[in-house]
């Protein structure tokens, strides 16, 4: 089923300070060059150099060889045949035996046919793969964690602004109730009421700011650098890629499981062909007429080695072999996982776009409502706890706006993760 983001065009208040130029670009930009970061490369760096590693085997190994040996009895430098011992007798000459051997060489080996080695390349290639898109995914939650911070950190400076607004509103009042207190045309007891509300939304002003600083340390850590304010931020209609990230890394992940598999079982039942040899060149003295003496040596062949049973590498094909079978099950049960997220995301997108025209009007509603009764208090046809209920209402009404926005960023950043969007291309 084709599932798109139903991106409509979104700008939510942020503020910013007057003195930073920072954008979400720039900070996107910072997170991508952030210590993280490497972690994230490095994986897939390894991967690459395993890679290299599993084509190497299929390579020939070329060695060089040197060495001076002592032995406690004549020793040949090589095999002799019996013309040529009859030879040397008949010349008196020297016996190619001697006690101290010095050796110099080289050797050569190189499989010729190794199916389990050919299916070790095919392993490391879809690993590459596998850790490229993990490195993706990676990515992916990194950014959406920043959008979403970055959203919660612009709700709390909202929150803040419509703190100190009620605070202004409640000043208003209490100037002109210290007027009406010194006249005696209003009781002492109004005033401490309002004093404690001014007092609350200090409280509140304080909760609020040490929410924020735990947001901003998030956020700071993310982007490697200090942050004191949430950055603009503003979304054009776009339209998802295709599939998810996690599905295509799980099918990734069993794509290499089962070559695992397929590696085990031919290192187990298939034969293979290798080619092997070496040159010796070998010098000492003779044994019986100390004469030095020195022969060439040297071999080529082929080996073909043909398993018959071999219980390690039995257990070792039965362990991939249940790690295949968990490889299919998990991504079985991530598909299942994303399919309900992402469905239950976007039918909380609609939810979340009518709950913010419904904020917006409740929030018109409360403002003519208050504007209503700071006129009906001045008159004194209401009471004061009757009018700071609709202070309160109001405040409420703007939190309410302001949580939206964020929940609104917030389940864009992680649909987006979930198909793998680039939040540089859609987000300003």
């Amino acid at each position: 089923m084709k599932h798109h983001f139903a991106f409509w065009l979104l700008a939510l208040t942020t503020i910013t300070s007057s003195a930073s130029c920072d954008t979400i670009q720039e900070w996107l930009d910072a997170a991508h060059k952030a210590p993280k970061q490497q972690l994230f490369d490095l994986a897939h760096t390894s991967a690459k150099i395993q890679s290299d590693a599993a084509y190497a085997t299929l390579y020939p190994k070329f060695s060089l060889l040197a060495s001076i040996e002592q032995f406690n009895a004549p020793t040949s430098l090589r095999p002799v045949p019996p013309t040529e011992i009859s030879s040397i007798t008949a010349s008196n000459g020297a016996y190619p035996f001697v006690e101290t051997m010095g050796s110099f060489g080289a050797t050569v080996s190189m499989p010729l046919f190794v199916r389990s080695l050919l299916t070790n390349t095919k392993k490391a290639k879809e690993n590459i793969v596998s850790q490229s898109l993990q490195r993706a995914i990676n990515i992916a939650e990194r950014d959406a964690l920043l959008i979403g911070s970055n959203a919660q950190l612009a709700y709390l400076e909202n929150l803040t602004f419509a703190q100190k607004a009620k605070e202004l509103s409640l000043n208003s009042m209490r100037e002109s109730l210290v007027i009406k207190t010194r006249n005696g045309r209003a009781a002492e007891i109004e005033l401490i009421k309002v004093d404690e509300q001014i007092n609350q939304t200090h409280l509140k002003l304080q909760e609020i700011q040490n929410a924020r600083y735990d947001v901003q340390k998030i956020v700071a850590t993310l982007i490697n650098k200090p942050v004191l304010h949430s950055v603009p931020m503003q979304l054009h209609e776009n339209e998802t890629t295709e599939g998810s990230l996690a599905l295509l890394a799980k099918k990734q992940e069993l794509k290499v499981a089962a070559l695992n598999t397929q590696m085990a079982k031919e290192a187990l039942y298939y034969p293979a062909l290798t080619l092997h040899g070496n040159y010796f060149y070998r010098a000492g003295n003779a044994y019986n007429n100390n004469d030095a003496i020195s022969r060439e040596y040297g071999s080529i062949g082929l080996n073909l080695t043909m398993p018959l049973y071999d219980k390690e590498r039995k257990s070792g094909l039965e362990l991939a072999h249940i790690e295949e079978i968990k490889a299919s099950a998990t991504l079985a049960q991530t598909t299942i996982e994303i399919e309900n997220s992402y469905k239950t995301l976007s039918d909380q997108y609609l939810t979340l776009k009518q709950s913010r025209l419904l904020a917006l009007q409740s929030i018109s509603n409360y403002e003519a409502m208050l504007k209503t009764a700071k006129v009906a208090y001045e008159t004194q046809r209401m009471i004061q706890e009757e009018y700071l209920r609709y202070e309160d209402a109001l405040l409420s009404a703007k939190a309410s706006l302001y949580a939206i926005d964020a929940n609104i960023w917030q389940n864009i950043a992680k649909r987006a993760a979930i198909r793998g969007t680039d939040f540089k291309e859609i987000i300003q």
